[in-house]
């Protein structure tokens, strides 16, 4: 089994649509393809508003990550908001959520970014070793204000995570 990270590729449609679908089932959402077509235009762009990489297993797309960069009211540097992230089921467990998560935080830092965030269903496991092994430090204090006003329904989690030893962001 050989992994690849990479950018997501205009060969890559069926496979990123088959996983994104999944995606959005896993979520309980209904795909509109509208919507659909407008985040693949937005994503494979020669300058794409938002971000993306997918994994690879022996040439296979089994994962992908959505993510873009927004500036702070709040520091001097941007943040980086990890939109969509998934991994085709019979592939979990591997440590290939980690590994792109990895790569968004390089992208985060080599922009400059002060925090890396996402909302995500509660329930949704975040191993304590993995965010060590990313050196994330989870932001607590101040986010419970920006979990409640956050939530787009009882289920979701606001997840923070400072990029450098220390925020200087008001926590």
């Amino acid at each position: 089994m050989e992994m690849l990270i990479r950018q997501l590729r205009e060969a890559d449609r069926a496979a990123w649509q088959r996983l994104y679908y999944s995606y959005l089932e896993f979520y309980k959402s209904e795909p509109v393809a509208e919507a659909t077509n407008i985040l693949w235009s937005r994503l494979i762009t020669t300058n794409p508003e938002i971000q993306s990489a997918v994994i690879e297993d022996d040439g296979t797309v089994v994962g992908f990550v959505h993510f873009h960069f927004q500036l702070s009211s709040w520091s001097h540097s941007s943040h980086c908001y990890l939109e969509d992230l998934y991994v085709d089921e019979p592939f979990r467990g591997q440590g290939l959520a980690t590994t792109l998560i990895t790569e968004v935080k390089r992208a985060a830092l080599k922009k400059g970014c002060s925090e890396l965030f996402w909302i995500t269903r509660s329930g949704i496991p975040l191993p304590e070793a993995s965010m060590t092994n990313l050196r994330l430090n989870l932001i607590s204090c101040a986010m419970k204000f920006c979990f409640r006003i956050n939530r787009r329904s009882e289920s979701d989690i606001y997840r923070g995570f400072c990029l450098r030893d220390s925020c200087s962001v008001g926590l």
